[in-house]
């Protein structure tokens, strides 16, 4: 039986990866690629839809494909399967999440499972989440280069909810995870179990538990 993992650097890789496939695809012509918004909603951690904006602020078309909304957004096409796990909504069943908690309880038996939530903002899964769509939105530029496309100086990648532009800032993130990290993960060998769960590569996993001590 294979074991399973977040591995949230992981996910933004293939993350970036699959959104710079997407928007490779669409008709760019001669021009540059300005923008590439991506909606997110709340009941969903994967992206739902995107669209690209050109410089001359022309919404790129996808060929062979009608655009899924009214704001010219086309669904994303999941092309790159990630050997991450997280869940495609907030309330999926989250296997993972369940067997942590067991396990984080036989080494602290006052755990408190709600502190790790991918649907509540100060939930410690949230916040990592959010971390790693911070690092697609530095990716992409350089994997969107590789695919031959061409951007503007000025070139973002946006998270977009719908109503409002949704920001994953790097120093209030790291600053809730050690405040969680206080309240609910103080015993050590729950948190080195936790940043094996959440990170593939070893520097990000030092990361997460240097944040939570």
């Amino acid at each position: 039986m294979s074991v399973h993992h977040y591995w949230f650097d992981r996910w933004a890789e293939y993350l970036t990866v699959t959104l710079a496939e997407n928007c490779s695809r669409c008709e760019l012509g001669l021009n540059k690629v300005d923008k590439i918004r991506i909606t997110l909603t709340p009941e969903h951690l994967w992206p739902s839809s995107f669209k690209v904006i050109l410089d001359n602020g022309i919404i790129a078309p996808l060929a062979k494909s009608a655009a899924k909304e009214w704001d010219g957004s086309h669904p994303v096409q999941y092309i790159y399967k990630s050997p991450a796990n997280i869940p495609m909504s907030v309330q999926a069943v989250d296997a993972i999440a369940k067997d942590f908690i067991k396990k984080a309880r036989t080494l602290d038996p006052d755990f408190y499972a709600q502190s790790w939530s991918f649907e509540q903002k100060d939930g410690m899964a949230h916040l990592l989440w959010g971390l790693a769509l911070r690092s697609t939105g530095r990716l992409i530029h350089k994997q969107l280069i590789h695919q031959g496309v061409e951007l503007t100086e000025s070139f973002n990648l946006q998270y977009f909810d719908g109503n409002n532009f949704q920001s994953f800032n790097y120093n209030e993130a790291t600053h809730a995870l050690s405040q969680q990290a206080q309240l609910y993960f103080r015993d050590k060998r729950i948190v080195k179990l936790l940043s094996e769960l959440c990170f593939k590569h070893p520097e990000n996993r030092q990361w997460l538990e240097s944040t939570m001590q």
